[in-house]
């Protein structure tokens, strides 16, 4: 977990394929996927967007970047998308999030 959690974390700017960290693991989509569910109980692209929330709660908290920027520094081109999905994990606009 260790060696995906770095991996996810230094590109997580951009859009990770399943493929291409599968590929990286060095394991095929198949077993990969099955792991993931075995360790963590979600899919991968839960678990990408999960690393990612946290990321973006956190540049929020510190209230040094727009909240479109903290959309682009966490992979997400469309910042109105990045508020839809931070509301489903969080259960906060990140608006709100950010007023606490």
């Amino acid at each position: 977990m260790t060696k995906l959690n770095q991996y996810i974390n230094q590109h997580i700017d951009i859009s990770l394929s399943f493929e291409t960290i599968a590929e990286y693991m060095g394991m095929s989509r198949t077993s990969f996927y099955a792991k993931m569910k075995t360790i963590k109980n979600v899919g991968i692209n839960t678990y990408i967007t999960q690393l990612k929330m946290k990321r973006a709660m956190d540049l929020i908290s510190r209230k040094e970047m727009r909240r479109s920027e903290v959309a682009y520094s966490v992979g997400y081109n469309d910042a109105g998308y990045f508020s839809t999905v931070f509301k489903q994990v969080t259960g906060k606009m990140p608006r709100k999030y950010q007023g606490e």
